[in-house]
């Protein structure tokens, strides 16, 4: 539950005052980049709108992909010894 002065909707009660996603200007959240009150606080409140709109139009994180294996020595032919 939000307090009347906090206007970030995914605030949670940590220490004091503090969100629990609070990590001294970052935000803990994966669908947050920066705490919004702390950008508010810091008089960058045109960041949040700026980091929105980023949000909004950058495409959606690709999955990483597999690793590729590869030989070092592909020439290289294995040896016998009797």
């Amino acid at each position: 539950m939000a307090l009347p002065e906090i206007s970030c909707s995914k605030y949670v009660p940590g220490e004091g005052r503090r969100c629990a996603h609070f990590l001294d200007g970052p935000c803990a959240r994966p669908d947050e980049f920066m705490c919004g009150e702390w950008l508010q606080a810091n008089r960058l409140s045109g960041a949040r709108a700026y980091l929105a709109q980023v949000r909004a139009t950058s495409p959606p994180p690709q999955p990483a992909a597999p690793p590729v294996q590869i030989a070092l020595f592909p020439n290289l032919r294995r040896v016998r010894t009797p």
